[in-house]
């Protein structure tokens, strides 16, 4: 069933009341139509079935403090504060805000991940887009080539909006903080990363199921679908499996052999952590999904261009490659809270990110904080 916001004018766009106009300077800003539906096959904001208890807190929750905005709040434009980065960008801008449904966000604690519909425009997607040309054409130190150029080819980079300024607009003004903030179930979020996946035609390199743990704490990620992605080429999730209690590793945590591992897999270990840890037990390696699909919930959605997921960092999830006709296209954005911390393991993260010339400021068991990770209020 599709809800909208707002009356609409005989143009077909919403009409607003002028005083309203008048309090929103620079530009105007669409409202949103927010829809959900009963299940991952349903049409618009995919949802999985009510199996198990919407009131057991997930793990990553236990640490969280705030609460989810007034559920009375209208749909609007508002300005959002930057907390903590008065040298890089002013103090407010305008950004876009959305109204997520209580049970919506019951859903994403239960199950881990959520679709949400339609919630990007497309001046969001043009923009990312864009931003992503740039960025293949004058990659950043932290740009990585999985596979081969051209045909097969699998691209990715790392806080580039350092020098690509479409992803620094797109990280601070769009839905997405919004998003986060009632994800997340509090007023203030800390933008922990932006980053983006393409994958062309012909490509085979699977990304491997993982999830993400070197920040411990509340931590979601919102995937912005750029184009047309089918299930046959979109990520999956287990479901539930953030409430699992565990942290998971790749095999190359455990075992590192003489020959050297494929690009996707060292990426994916040298951001898990250190391969030294002394102490292993801490962590269970990955199971071994994919071989075994029919033993796990799996979730995936279709999606098409303005559409997202979100989905919990604990949460496993991986993706197949592309076996389409164009390219797949997605715009990520990871948001902490304030209470979230670098994991014990994430001690080489940091090493990298000060060698490739990032100004960061961060240690084992402290919260996340820094010029690199804004903190934002999106309502106010």
């Amino acid at each position: 069933m599709r809800k909208e916001h707002g009356r609409r004018s005989a143009g077909g766009r919403s009409a607003r009341p002028a005083d309203e106009r008048s309090r929103i300077p620079g530009r105007m800003v669409r409202r949103h139509r927010f829809c959900h539906a009963s299940s991952p096959e349903s049409g618009w904001c995919g949802v999985a079935p009510d199996r198990a208890d919407p009131k057991k807190p997930p793990l990553w929750a236990e640490r969280a403090v705030a609460t989810v905005p007034d559920p009375a709040r209208e749909l609007r434009a508002t300005r959002l504060v930057i907390v903590n980065q008065p040298s890089r960008r002013p103090e407010a801008m305008i950004a876009e805000t959305v109204k997520i449904p209580s049970d919506v966000v019951d859903s994403l604690d239960r199950d881990g991940a959520i679709c949400l519909r339609g919630l990007f425009d497309q001046s969001w997607l043009d923009l990312a887009a864009e931003g992503i040309r740039r960025n293949i054409e004058t990659p950043t130190p932290m740009f990585q080539r999985f596979g081969q150029e051209g045909a097969g080819a699998f691209y990715s980079d790392l806080w580039a909006r350092r020098e690509i300024s479409e992803f620094e607009r797109f990280a601070l003004e769009s839905p997405s903080a919004a998003i986060a903030a009632q994800c997340l179930r509090t007023d203030e979020v800390r933008l922990l990363q932006d980053t983006w996946f393409v994958k062309t035609p012909g490509t085979q390199v699977r990304t491997p199921w993982h999830h993400d743990n070197v920040v411990l704490g509340p931590f979601c990620s919102i995937w912005v679908a750029l184009d047309p992605i089918p299930k046959a080429a979109t990520l999956e999730f287990v479901r539930g499996s953030h409430r699992l209690g565990r942290l998971f590793m790749p095999p190359a945590f455990f075992e590192r052999g003489d020959e050297p591992l494929a690009r996707i897999d060292e990426f994916y270990s040298k951001y898990h952590g250190s391969l030294n840890l002394e102490d292993e037990k801490v962590f269970d390696l990955v199971p071994n999904i994919e071989a075994n699909r029919g033993d796990y919930e799996i979730l995936s959605w279709d999606l098409e261009p303005g559409d997202c997921l979100v989905f919990h960092a604990r949460t496993l999830h991986g993706s197949p490659g592309n076996t389409l006709t164009h390219d797949t296209r997605r715009m990520v954005t990871r948001w902490v809270d304030d209470t979230a911390v670098l994991a014990p393991h994430g001690g080489s993260v940091v090493e990298r990110l000060v060698a490739e010339g990032f100004d960061v400021d961060l240690a084992v068991g402290q919260p996340i904080r820094g010029n690199l990770f804004p903190s934002l209020r999106p309502f106010g």
